[in-house]
């Protein structure tokens, strides 16, 4: 049994809070890799159609791993002239679990957005 080194290096070297979307993207490549197996058969044409699936789902989470980045960029300008992660806050602390509950909500919805756009009916 081996371990993988990038997966022993990225959890030895980051924090658990950016660890935690690696193993929720893991998880969900694995269960759309599932489902996509158990959709299509082995044959030469619904092979290349889980190919094209898969490429396509490939290319949505780039592109939402490309958007977070862009995003951490973005927000490093005020966070960086006001010297506090606190510059954009504005709910209020009594509503932090809220909000909180919310972004775990998201997550999941982006999840199954992603399971979705690979995972539907088309065959292109």
């Amino acid at each position: 049994m081996r371990l993988p080194v990038l997966a022993v290096g990225s959890g030895i070297y980051l924090p658990l809070t950016a660890s935690i979307p690696v193993i929720f993207g893991g998880i969900a490549a694995y269960v759309i890799e599932r489902a996509l197996h158990k959709k299509y058969s082995h044959t030469q044409k619904n092979h290349s159609i889980e190919a094209t699936r898969r490429q396509h789902g490939l290319t949505t989470a780039c592109g939402i791993v490309a958007g977070a980045s862009l995003m951490g960029v973005i927000l490093a300008i005020p966070f960086t002239i006001a010297k506090s992660t606190d510059a954009l806050k504005w709910v209020p602390t009594s509503l932090e679990s809220v909000v909180g509950l919310l972004g775990i909500l998201s997550v999941f919805g982006i999840l199954g957005w992603l399971y979705w756009v690979v995972c539907q009916n088309k065959n292109n």
